[in-house]
């Protein structure tokens, strides 16, 4: 969870906040995350082991980029497992937190002051969550294969498919390597 979360951070520093500040003709740096808890329950504390690296990793590498968390559709039992994760967070973070038992939209509208900036989902006029999720994850598909921080780590992956299933195994299996499969 925590290299998908670097990942999808580094493609927001280097391809999101460049692109919004071009189109809004000021600097745009930070975002708001919205997490909606609809249907939470106790089984959410199994999610505890991967938030609090994401969190750490945040607070270390990115800590100016995350303007807001608001949690909507909160159920009381969020507010008590985020009692778990809040002391391993910096106080900086720690308030930028705000829980609403809503969809969130008025609380949206008063951060981003505009209903085409926020999803159906929350009752704005964006495209909806899943939509935008859609979107952005073939956006940041082309981005980690061409442009990442990882896009030769892409390269080799392709190449590997194309390797023949022989050689596909002398380069997974170590005990291998040194046997000569005829490449």
């Amino acid at each position: 969870m925590s290299i998908v979360w670097v990942q999808e951070m580094e493609y927001r520093e280097r391809v999101i906040f460049p692109r919004r500040s071009r189109e809004e003709a000021k600097l745009v740096n930070h975002m708001i995350v919205v997490f909606d808890a609809a249907g939470a329950g106790m089984g959410t504390r199994k999610l505890l082991p991967y938030l609090r690296p994401t969190a750490s990793l945040n607070s270390t590498y990115y800590p100016e980029s995350v303007r807001t968390i608001l949690v909507v559709n909160a159920p009381g039992v969020v507010s008590f497992l985020y009692n778990f994760v809040k002391p391993f967070m910096p106080e900086t973070t720690q308030k930028k937190v705000n829980f609403v038992s809503s969809n969130g939209n008025a609380e949206l509208l008063a951060l981003v002051g505009d209903q085409r900036l926020i999803p159906a989902d929350h009752g704005g006029s964006a495209p909806t969550k899943a939509a935008l999720l859609d979107a952005f994850e073939d956006d940041i598909e082309r981005f980690l294969e061409t442009d990442g921080p990882c896009a030769s780590i892409y390269d080799a992956s392709r190449a590997l498919d194309k390797t023949p299933p022989d050689a596909r195994k002398r380069l997974t299996e170590p005990a291998l390597a040194d046997k000569n499969l005829g490449i």
